[in-house]
């Protein structure tokens, strides 16, 4: 399962907790571009090729959220694109994707697990750790 699969969710998680945290998505390198071993379909049908430059990138990560449903890369959820360096993508182990919750401090308060699988459960952890604090600034 595939983060296009996942990204509704990921919208939904953004619209409950719209207002306590703010939800983005962040598009790094290709996981199977056409060149690999592996590539991977698209739902346009057009193959993906690595990124050689930032531009490439950038119209990637438009192709990616023109494709999908929902508001990915409008005001629900912003779609932001890692530089070709790769930084936060290593910063966040988030080849091929994850999902991460960083507290007021920008520390993280909940990190998802390797693969496809762990981003679903993230979503919930992370819907907890909300649900907690946002009960705890209700009570004081």
């Amino acid at each position: 399962m595939g983060l296009r699969s996942q990204l509704g969710s990921v919208a939904t998680f953004a619209e409950r907790w719209r207002g306590v945290a703010d939800v983005l998505v962040v598009y790094i390198k290709e996981a199977f571009p056409a060149e690999s071993q592996w590539p991977a379909p698209v739902p346009d049908g057009a193959p993906v090729n690595a990124a050689r430059t930032l531009d490439e990138r950038v119209a990637l990560a438009r192709r990616f959220a023109d494709n999908l449903p929902g508001n990915v890369g409008g005001s629900a959820l912003p779609l932001f694109v890692d530089g070709l360096g790769d930084d936060g993508s290593r910063a966040f182990d988030a080849y091929p994707f994850r999902a991460y919750l960083l507290d007021e401090e920008g520390r993280v308060a909940v990190t998802s697990s390797k693969g496809a699988s762990g981003f679903l459960p993230t979503l919930e952890r992370a819907a907890a750790w909300l649900g907690t604090r946002a009960a705890a600034t209700t009570d004081q």
